[in-house]
């Protein structure tokens, strides 16, 4: 292939893949569930060892059925047979009345699948997103969330602990979580009882919205919308993080952090404003997006 025909090729797939987030930007009515059947099948035609993997979305009758069987079977034991696990989750998923963050948990987890393929550019499909342990740990909690909400803590307590062991995330089901949000890569994410997490975040690996010690009562951080945490984030204690702020990787952030400020270092301390309107749509990691200003080393209370 010359190198004209080369690029003329990676751009038509370029292309493609542009088009392809677009449409899929709202994943709405059977239109999901048709275009993940289409990839189910043309995966396993690929490679028919997929084939018992992906019978949960050759089979399903709508896309909350795909994705809860999915998950259901990655987070299943002994214990709870899988049909048992399968009923809960897919219910779950349907129940129009089951809601968190002010939205039917089959809305969000539309919207968390949606976030995912717009913001992750290793999401290549919509099958892609499936196998991502973060958004099947998103899942089984939104899951747990409508079983504790509905008095069954016990087992909404079990789910947790089974969807810790099996996907490296451990969120307590109480925690709130809006809709649109990504875990990427997922592993070590942990949501404290209070915690909450607005719509639109993206969230790496190792981040930790936790307590300081063993108070009891509200006593865990309040993450705003649209906000981007980094790799490796602790957050501590009943304080705030504003709409669309930016927390670099690394950072032990103890103090609360106004809407659109941007902050790093252990302890956090805030460095200048988000650029960006939102700044976890584009998780540009590397905060190039920081207007520098305020007072140097002022940490992070009120923005100066």
């Amino acid at each position: 292939m010359t190198k004209l025909a080369l690029a003329a090729s990676l751009a038509a797939a370029a292309a493609a893949l542009l088009l392809l987030k677009k449409r899929r930007k709202h994943l709405h009515g059977d239109e999901a569930l048709e275009e993940l059947v289409r990839e189910a099948r043309a995966a396993t035609r690929a490679d028919p060892r997929l084939r018992a993997q992906l019978r949960h979305c050759l089979g399903a009758a709508s896309f909350e059925e795909a994705v809860g069987a999915t998950v259901a079977a990655r987070v299943a034991d002994g214990d709870v047979p899988f049909r048992t696990l399968r009923r809960a989750f897919v219910d779950a998923l349907k129940d129009e009345r089951a809601l968190e963050g002010g939205c039917a948990i089959g809305e969000n987890v539309r919207a968390d699948a949606a976030a995912v393929v717009e913001r992750d550019p290793a999401a290549e499909s919509l099958l892609d997103v499936l196998n991502f342990k973060g958004f099947a740990a998103l899942v089984a909690h939104r899951v747990a969330r409508r079983s504790w909400d509905r008095g069954e803590k016990s087992f909404a307590k079990w789910l947790q602990g089974r969807a810790s062991d099996a996907l490296a995330v451990d969120i307590h089901p109480a925690c709130t979580i809006g809709k649109a949000v990504v875990f990427d890569h997922g592993t070590g994410v942990v949501g404290g009882e209070t915690a909450t997490i607005g719509e639109g975040c993206t969230i790496l690996h190792g981040v930790t919205l936790g307590a300081t010690g063993k108070e009891r009562g509200d006593r865990h951080p309040k993450v705003g919308r649209d906000v981007l945490l980094g790799a490796g984030v602790s957050i501590l204690g009943n304080i705030k993080i504003g709409d669309g702020a930016k927390i670099g990787c690394g950072a032990v952030v103890l103090r609360s952090v106004p809407s659109g400020a941007t902050a790093v270092g252990a302890p956090a301390k805030i460095v200048g404003r988000a650029v960006e309107a939102k700044p976890a749509a584009e998780a540009a990691l590397g905060l190039p997006g920081v207007h520098r200003g305020g007072k140097p080393g002022a940490g992070c209370g009120p923005w100066r």
